[in-house]
């Protein structure tokens, strides 16, 4: 029976216009169901892992031959050699047994090769390592697909195969300079984005695009309005500032923040942490004490060596006065009390240097009265020491909230915080990174007193914006008022969605960069002849 009686090879000759009826044309090509690629490609892959190692010599020479044959196309001439197909020996056994259709590229139209050629690559992922599927299929797909485009344009196999070679080098290399730059950032970044995630632990939001300046934030940012974005999350991060100071204090949530307020801590303190201690009695100094009395005193001694009188005779007569062999305990808790208060007040009035030499003499007092708590043998000396400490540490917060107070208003000024962490004062626990984050994101820590409303503008947005909204709404719905006033708020309405989302905790995700990328670290560790054989196993001129 001749061609013509064949339905099915008559079907394919009378729906292919490339065939023609004379003698020597090519054959009809012969429909393949999607259905035979599904089920087929997958154990192709399979076969193709055993037939790659298999056809190894085959493999290397069509390698050779194409670098030939594209020298040769370059030159203007012939390839001497022409590419050919290996033996498949597992994929042969495959079809002989029905596990695989018996069809060929020829076979396939355009759309089926490529579904061939990817789902071929992402088995052969799958069947590499499961845990690295994503990136598996990446590696085999980098090549292949391209170079199965150049082979469908062009019909030749040496385009195919140089693209097969570039496209995976190429790719390797912009995948290295790309994690080479995103390291870099994040070495250069690291402080700023430990300040950021401590502080956004807190409760603390910033701009997105203020520390992570990608084109979809920058975007969301002026779809929400910077300004606006800024003044809300200013309000927001006023709120975390003083519960920081709450916390920092002691105090409970929503207590007013006032200097009279502070001392009321101070006072309290004094009395669980300190008037314990008084009752002691004397207390030997040590060597340490001593030497912290000359580490104060030796700050001046350089230049007064020069010149005489640099040392102020304040700070000379605080050094004597205080270099002593022993001390009674209630006396030395009355001097550091009065040495602090002496000391700020000595500071914000600007003489630092007697100011500094007041505390620090302070601080070795009680440093003196802890290291004598460690080495008493009273049961209840560690209990006094760990209150103490505490009581000790909350009055030195205490002096630190008190000065960034904003007067009039009830809450904490961050911006005081952070000039005083920025001109080397010690703040340590939630100061610290209250300190810090408003020292680096300055637009979002101001004050809501100097603010104003947010967002308080012209009623119904009389600006470009809502006018053209209003225009549109108005011509969409055939010059209803209804649909004017709608597309007027309709501007307003993205704008609050986007700085809602820029300020929720997915938003806040998005103001660190992603320094690590799995797919791009991928191909940048992968070396390039590993790239070149992941390729070579389902291009055309290999064996699809």
């Amino acid at each position: 029976m001749g061609w013509k009686d064949d339905p099915v090879v008559s079907n394919s000759w009378q729906s292919d216009p490339v065939v023609g009826q004379s003698e020597g044309m090519p054959k009809p090509r012969k429909e393949v169901p999607t259905s035979d690629i599904l089920l087929s490609a997958p154990n192709k892959a399979v076969a193709g892992l055993v037939d790659t190692i298999n056809n190894f010599p085959a493999n290397t020479a069509n390698f050779v031959k194409g670098l030939v044959g594209m020298g040769a196309e370059a030159l203007g001439k012939e390839p001497p050699f022409k590419i050919t197909h290996p033996k498949n020996t597992v994929e042969d056994f495959y079809k002989k047994h029905g596990v695989i259709a018996g069809y060929t590229p020829e076979d396939l139209t355009m759309g089926q090769r490529f579904l061939d050629t990817a789902i071929q690559g992402a088995t052969g992922a799958l069947v590499g390592s499961p845990a690295q599927a994503g990136t598996n299929a990446l590696r085999s797909l980098i090549g292949t697909m391209p170079a199965q485009a150049v082979q469908e344009i062009t019909g030749n196999p040496y385009a195919a195969l140089a693209t097969n070679i570039a496209v995976p080098v190429a790719a390797t290399q912009v995948a290295q300079k790309s994690q080479a730059a995103a390291r870099q950032a994040q070495a250069r970044n690291t402080v700023r984005d430990k300040t950021l995630t401590d502080a956004q632990e807190q409760g603390y939001v910033v701009t997105p695009g203020s520390s992570n300046p990608s084109n979809s934030n920058i975007i969301l940012e002026k779809l929400g309005g910077k300004q606006r974005t800024e003044q809300t999350a200013s309000v927001k991060n006023q709120i975390v500032t003083d519960n920081l100071a709450r916390q920092a204090v002691g105090l409970p949530e929503n207590t007013p923040l006032t200097k009279d307020t502070m001392r009321q801590v101070r006072i309290d303190e004094y009395a669980k942490g300190y008037e314990p201690v008084a009752s002691i009695g004397k207390i030997r100094t040590d060597n340490t004490f001593l030497n912290d009395l000359i580490s104060v005193e030796n700050k001046y001694i350089g230049p007064n060596r020069s010149f005489k009188g640099a040392v102020p005779p304040e700070v000379e007569k605080l050094i004597k006065t205080y270099t002593v062999g022993s001390f009674d305990s209630a006396d030395a808790i009355n001097a550091t009390r009065v040495l602090k208060e002496q000391g700020n007040a000595a500071m914000r009035s600007g003489e630092t240097a007697v100011g500094k030499a007041q505390l620090e003499i302070a601080k070795s007092l009680e440093n003196q009265i802890e290291r004598s708590l460690i080495a008493q043998n009273n049961p209840n000396a560690t209990a006094i020491l760990d209150q103490f400490k505490a009581s000790r540490q909350r009055m030195a917060v205490s002096h630190a909230v008190e000065d960034a107070i904003h007067e009039g208003a009830g809450s904490v000024d961050a911006k005081k915080l952070a000039s005083d962490l920025q001109n080397g004062k010690y703040l340590t626990g939630e100061l610290e990174t209250a300190a810090k984050f408003a020292n680096t994101f300055k637009n979002v820590n101001r004050s809501p007193s100097d603010i104003g409303t947010p967002g308080a503008s012209t009623l119904f947005g009389l600006n470009m914006r809502g006018a053209l909204g209003a225009a549109f709404g108005t011509a969409v719905t055939g010059g209803s008022p209804f649909g004017g006033l709608v597309g007027a708020f309709a501007p307003e309405a993205m704008s609050a969605g986007a700085r809602n989302f820029l300020l929720s905790n997915a938003g806040q995700k998005r103001a660190i960069q992603r320094y690590e990328r799995p797919l791009r670290n991928a191909l940048a560790n992968e070396p390039s002849n590993n790239m070149l054989l992941y390729g070579t196993q389902s291009l055309p001129f290999t064996g699809q």
